[in-house]
């Protein structure tokens, strides 16, 4: 039989107590709806786009995109910051590519979440072993951010 959704919490395995059982599930949630949520968003955009009209090649546009990038250093269309995607979500009608933008931001945004919701949950049950490492993971996280 197939599991087709989140880990629901089942019978006590030997050597995890209910703390960090419960821990398992809330992560095991966030990463699976997280995940599904991103992806339904991605799938939005993308039919969107297609119903725009995008399906069509328009060949200057495509030169435009995979040629040399236009005087503003980065090709129409592409968004490269959030301050871009929320201009892009704040147009009428909505711009399908920044709702795409902003699903694949969400996926990547997913397991950090889950890090973060890991650290006061390790802290709260008293796993000082997890509780280090997800604060180097979270540190390592930041820092590739920060850094870009």
């Amino acid at each position: 039989m197939v599991n087709s959704g989140p880990s629901q919490p089942g019978p006590a395995r030997p050597g995890v107590d209910a703390d960090s059982r419960k821990l398992e599930v809330l992560v095991g949630r966030v990463l699976f709806w997280g995940g599904l949520l991103s992806i339904v968003i991605v799938l939005t955009g993308f039919g969107l786009h297609l119903l725009a009209g995008a399906a069509r090649v328009n060949h200057d546009v495509v030169a435009e995109v995979t040629g040399p990038a236009s005087g503003r250093g980065q090709a129409p269309g592409v968004f490269v910051s959030g301050a871009q995607i929320i201009q892009g979500l704040g147009r009428r009608p909505f711009d399908p590519l920044a709702i795409i933008a902003l699903g694949l931001v969400m996926l990547l945004a997913t397991p950090v979440l889950a890090v973060v919701l890991a650290v006061p949950a390790f802290a709260g049950i008293r796993d000082y072993r997890y509780l280090v490492i997800s604060l180097v993971i979270l540190g390592i996280l930041a820092a590739g951010f920060l850094i870009g």
